[in-house]
């Protein structure tokens, strides 16, 4: 994740595809999807 966190900050688009918790509460903005459609956008 630091490294994806490093790249984000040198203007790099990153997107990560989780079921983790943890890992989802690393990023700035994160989409959950229920059954193909957009439930939540943080």
């Amino acid at each position: 994740m630091t490294l994806f966190q490093t790249l984000n900050t040198k203007g790099i688009t990153v997107v990560v595809v989780t079921h983790e918790p943890n890992v989802a509460a690393c990023c700035h903005r994160t989409v959950t999807l229920l059954d193909g459609r957009i439930a939540n956008d943080r």
